[in-house]
């Protein structure tokens, strides 16, 4: 008896209430991130104590690092029982860590612990993004939807950082409010999807679709001998990471350029063109019926982004050179040489720290001074236009003042440096324009490509492991992307990101890395195969 194949229309639906799913995990994800600094005064405020790992940054930090330890058991029980049970799993989790954290926004430990619950769900949803495609879905029909599935992830973060600044002030005002309208949208995103989450349709949408899976370690097995999959990890891992370490460091990377505030335009433009690509790349993929070709040009495209990050700083033709003189006892300070005219450092010992600075241009020396900072309760600078405090001695500079200013905080009455801004005189600011522009192109061209390869090697890693279930193959690239960037990330941030500099660079010896092993993929088997069906068709074969 011939099989019966069906595309249901319910498929769409699914989809939308699966994204809508993605959307307010990922808002969830960066609810505090976003305004860490009032989120920070609004808790203070209320006698939370803060230490070097419960605090703000590690509520963002912890969706990165329990994925790490989720990610397989996740793909396991989506695997081992089915979707439906498996994003049941996660909604469940993510609905009681959401509301936790928005009927009780003002304890941190409830926070905390909410967060910890959403960090535990989240592996359960973004690792059936392509169990669900396979199931209901055609071939022709599945890295569109791959695509859209991961466009929900940016367009959550998008509204993260869009709406939570807008409501959030910044003494803290409007955080419960904002919490509460995040838990309770969250909530319905999730029984949303346990009332219409079907494991699989009546129909299977093609024949694929009716291949019985292997088991869980099975398919561990078959996806680690496969030739092409063993080179897509490589490619995550690479293109993952370094996507993962750059959104993740933007800021520092703007001063590595000598761009003194970029209003967070290159991490934004980064996300936007995510959004743009994840839209169009996966579709003409299907249109083409070509998985190979899109991979290839993607790891091209992050080649070009990752350059231009890493090599536009060059415009400037000035060098900067630092070296400490003096500094107070017990400081175990160190500051490496900068390529940029912006340096940061976080003083560790109160006193009078003083660095030698030289300016060259062409190998001569134009500029060599002593620049003087003070760290401590007490307060020898002057409040700046900008709120900052200014911590400036003997800085004239041959082209003008050199202005040396620190962010501040205060603790008990008393006022302290934190982190420390030396500024140079000696840059063009037409030169400075154009490393901008450079950066932002690069930083836009950077996400179109990278955040649209991800769905498109999702898919692609499904066709060429199967039958491995889909759900180990994307868990897989998932959380090799995350391990590589937790490691990027720690080292560009070494010594206050005295290697950042160096990182960058390795990153686009791994792009040309990443360009020249895509070129050994071979195409997917199946999308050839119904490449092939259909031609037949259309020839009346």
């Amino acid at each position: 008896m011939e099989k019966q194949f069906k595309v249901y229309g319910y498929r769409w639906f699914l989809l939308a209430v699966f994204m809508f799913l993605n959307i307010v995990i990922q808002i969830q994800w960066l609810s505090h991130a976003m305004v860490a600094r009032p989120a920070t005064i609004f808790f203070e405020s209320r006698g939370v104590e803060f230490t070097s790992f419960y605090n703000i940054d590690t509520l963002a930090i912890l969706y990165m690092l329990v994925y790490l330890v989720v990610c397989l058991p996740a793909s396991f029980i989506i695997d081992r029982f089915n979707l439906r049970i498996g994003v049941g799993i996660g909604a469940v989790l993510s609905a009681v860590g959401a509301l936790l954290k928005g009927c009780f926004p003002t304890s941190f430990s409830v926070i905390f612990f909410g967060q910890v619950l959403l960090s535990i769900g989240q592996p359960f949803i973004l690792n059936a993004a392509t169990t669900l495609v396979v199931r209901w879905f055609p071939m022709k029909e599945r890295g569109t939807a791959v695509g859209l599935a991961s466009l929900a992830q940016y367009l959550g973060i998008i509204l993260a950082a869009l709406v939570t600044p807008m409501v959030v002030g910044a003494s803290g005002e409007g955080m419960e409010r904002v919490q509460f309208i995040y838990g309770v949208i969250t909530a319905v995103a999730c029984l949303l999807s346990l009332l219409t989450m079907k494991n699989a349709p009546a129909l299977p949408p093609d024949a694929s679709a009716t291949v019985e899976r292997f088991s869980f370690f099975k398919g561990m097995g078959h996806m680690f001998k496969n030739r092409d999959m063993v080179l897509v990890i490589f490619l995550f891992l690479i293109g993952l990471g370094i996507f993962n370490a750059i959104s993740s460091m933007a800021d520092a990377i703007n001063a590595y350029l000598g761009i003194e505030d970029s209003d967070g335009l290159v991490a934004a433009l980064m996300l936007v063109g995510g959004v743009i690509g994840a839209v169009i790349l996966p579709i003409l993929s299907d249109k083409m019926r070509k998985r190979k070709v899109f991979v290839v040009v993607c790891m091209f495209g992050m080649l070009v982004g990752v350059f231009g990050l890493t090599f536009s700083k060059y415009l400037n033709p000035y060098t900067y050179e630092w070296e400490i003189t003096q500094k107070p006892e017990g400081s175990t300070l160190e500051l490496a040489d900068a390529a940029s005219g912006i340096q940061m450092i976080s003083p560790d010992v109160d006193g009078l720290y003083a660095f030698d600075v030289k300016v060259t241009k062409g190998g001569h020396i134009k500029e060599d001074k002593t620049v003087y900072l003070y760290a401590g309760e007490s307060d020898p600078g002057t409040v700046a236009d900008n709120g900052l405090i200014l911590f400036s001695r003997n800085t004239e500079a041959v082209d003008g003042p050199q202005y040396t200013f620190s962010q501040s905080s205060v603790v008990n009455g008393k006022r302290y440096a934190t982190k420390v801004y030396i500024e140079s005189p000696k840059t063009d600011d037409t030169v400075v324009s154009l490393i901008y522009a450079l950066a932002l192109l690069s930083s836009f061209v950077l996400g179109f490509f990278v955040m649209s390869a991800g769905p498109i090697g999702f898919q692609y890693a499904a066709e060429v492991t199967f039958p491995t279930p889909e759900s180990s193959s994307q868990g897989i690239l998932l959380l090799a992307g995350q391990i590589t960037g937790l490691v990027f990330t720690q080292l560009m941030s070494i010594n206050q990101n005295s290697y950042l500099g160096l990182m960058m660079t390795v990153y686009a010896v791994l792009s040309v890395v990443a360009f020249v092993t895509v070129m050994f993929l071979r195409e997917s088997p199946m999308i050839v195969t119904e490449e092939d069906k259909i031609r037949n068709a259309e020839q009346g074969n």
